[in-house]
């Protein structure tokens, strides 16, 4: 039975219809996965992986004609990964089930900066349960985004945990120019870092990429050492944040700079339950529907042009 605080989570994300987008198409072909060098292993595969050795299978899964990668499970989740790390950042990818990372070490996409991700990841509203992330520096689902990269529409539950020593997050570290669009992601799991920079949804952009962040949420505890914040412990230049709202517990804040750490050029229709950002609300209005209903009727005014 749903407990009252996942019935206003769905509630919450239902009302924030999100129009899709045109992503560019990644043949097979584009796919190169990192073979080592001087390597004798006779591969057997399961689940997309080499028993033996690791390798990924290249032809494990293969793109929609829309250039999607469907994904249904943890191991296609990390075989995805796997295929963005090898020299296609600008891969795509859409989850068609909720995902289960029980007992699978998850490699980030975006793994290494110069190979900063760049492509489409659309949850469709799923779950991703049971995921450990654990590192130093730049922890997350995903280490290094750029610009031109959707991240969208999924869940991490509360059986997730994030954990490093600094820029912790969903997406750990912006970079590069252009602009990250981020929309209709809900953290519920824990985020922690024991220096700088742990946050729900963003960890860090020290660059002149530009952050768009829509519908988001975070339950969860973050926790950090110094300069942490509940939806993005540093937010860079040029960012926009518009419909969000966090209602978890955040050590290592910066004065009352609950929701995000530096200057944005667009803050609309926002919600904690701590610090001086946004609207202010409290745990009750969370729980029993009233912050539901504000983001109904601000989702109606201001992007149908009708009344609730």
């Amino acid at each position: 039975m749903k407990n009252k605080s996942t019935t206003l989570t769905l509630a919450a994300m239902l009302c924030l219809g999100l129009a899709p987008r045109q992503v560019l198409a990644v043949s097979p072909a584009e796919i190169a996965f990192p073979v080592e060098e001087g390597t004798s292993c006779e591969h057997t595969y399961s689940n997309g992986f080499c028993t033996q050795c690791g390798e990924p299978q290249a032809d494990y899964l293969k793109p929609e004609t829309d250039g999607f990668y469907n994904l249904a499970s943890g191991n296609d989740l990390l075989w995805w990964s796997r295929a963005v790390a090898a020299n296609t950042p600008n891969a795509n990818a859409r989850l068609t089930a909720d995902i289960d990372m029980e007992g699978i070490t998850m490699t980030p996409i975006g793994e290494k900066q110069e190979m900063a991700f760049r492509g489409t990841f659309d949850g469709q509203g799923h779950v991703i349960r049971n995921l450990k992330i654990t590192g130093t520096d730049r922890v997350g689902l995903f280490r290094f985004v750029t610009g031109g990269s959707y991240v969208r529409n999924f869940i991490m539950d509360s059986s997730c945990s994030i954990s490093g020593e600094v820029y912790c997050g969903i997406i750990a570290s912006v970079v590069g120019s252009g602009s990250v669009n981020i929309e209709g992601i809900g953290q519920e799991g824990t985020v922690t870092a024991t220096g700088i920079n742990a946050a729900g949804i963003v960890g860090v952009n020290p660059s002149a990429c530009a952050i768009l962040m829509s519908d988001c949420y975070v339950t969860g505890k973050v926790t950090g050492g110094s300069e942490s914040a509940a939806m993005c412990a540093w937010v860079g230049g040029g960012a926009k944040l518009d419909n969000l709202w966090a209602c978890g517990e955040v050590e290592g804040m910066e004065g009352e700079k609950y929701l995000y750490r530096g200057e944005v050029t667009w803050f609309r229709n926002s919600y904690g339950v701590h610090g001086n950002q946004g609207t202010i609300i409290t745990q009750d209005q969370v729980q029993f529907g009233a912050l539901a209903y504000m983001l109904n009727r601000y989702y109606c005014r201001s992007r149908r042009g009708t009344h609730c």
